[in-house]
């Protein structure tokens, strides 16, 4: 028992209580400031969720230092299944007003698993479809993320040259990470954590009225383009990723106070229709018909 005791609090003062510093002590002056931690509070999601957040975080630092820890349902982890004969399509709330305009950078990238037409109760010719978005198309747009029929990936901002389309293709009935970037008058795909594509684009207009959507894009107020398939691992960046970022991230679940993490969505909550945002408020809401499946992608 002494020294199960020793090795905990060595722990506790060597590797938890740093972990946990980095996230309150933003300029690693060795305090932390009634400002810092107000920004600590506010990305723990608010002090009704601090101790969800700090819970998470030291599992995290557990995880760092002695190797994966049994998280019951991660043993048989949670998607959400789409599909556009259910209706369903996520939209977030208060998202609204968050956009990217101007030359603002950002990344988006999920895990996604698009089904063909013998894989699904129902009857399609193709797979694909929105995986996240802040577009209503006929009224406004701003972005886009999604697999076409075909199974290449386009990332869409509303302006020229109005859209970048990946080499490779996602294959249908398997779990491939999906991520795009805008930084620097510049765009990028990634499959896998491996770069795809790459282009130039231009500036934004503001959008302040359209909101985020999951797995489906809005069509004249109205649900369409949804994707056919499982999504996991939903994050919303407000900074450029490159291919060494994404790659570091990937197959791990985020705590939700990484630097310039702005939405993050394991989807993995398995029934109701509210999809949890780790990072604030920005909570999904299912419409249509829900569907959860036992067969989520192993990060």
């Amino acid at each position: 028992q002494k020294l199960a005791g020793g090795m905990l609090l060595e722990h506790v003062a060597h590797v938890l209580v740093p972990a946990l510093a980095a996230y309150a002590d933003a300029d690693e002056d060795g305090s932390v400031s009634r400002e810092e931690f107000r920004g600590f509070v506010r990305r723990a999601g608010g002090p009704n969720h601090v101790g969800d957040g700090i819970s998470t975080a030291v599992l995290a630092a557990l995880e760092e230092k002695w190797g994966p820890v049994n998280r019951g349902m991660e043993s048989d982890p949670c998607a959400f299944e789409n599909n556009p004969v259910l209706g369903t399509i996520v939209q977030v709330e208060a998202s609204a007003e968050i956009h990217f305009g101007g030359s603002k950078p950002f990344c988006v990238e999920a895990w996604v698993k698009p089904t063909d037409a013998e894989s699904t109760p129902h009857s399609f010719k193709s797979y694909g479809g929105t995986v996240i978005a802040k577009y209503n198309e006929l009224i406004s747009g701003h972005f886009m993320l999604y697999v076409r029929e075909d199974g290449k990936v386009v990332f869409h901002r509303e302006t020229e040259p109005f859209g970048l389309h990946s080499k490779r293709r996602v294959s249908p009935n398997v779990y491939t990470h999906v991520a795009a970037s805008f930084g620097f008058g510049k765009t990028h795909i990634f499959i896998n954590g491996t770069l795809d594509a790459t282009g130039h684009e231009g500036k934004l207009q503001n959008d302040t009225l359209t909101p985020i959507t999951i797995g489906g894009m809005l069509v004249a107020n109205q649900p369409g383009n949804q994707f056919t398939g499982m999504l996991n691992e939903v994050r919303l960046w407000q900074r450029p990723c490159d291919a060494d970022s994404v790659k570091e991230h990937m197959h791990e679940r985020l705590v939700g106070w990484e630097d310039g993490l702005l939405g993050y969505w394991p989807m993995n909550e398995c029934y109701g229709r509210t999809v949890k945002d780790k990072v604030g408020d920005l909570h999904g809401h299912i419409s249509g018909a829900p569907r959860w499946v036992r067969r989520g992608p192993r990060v």
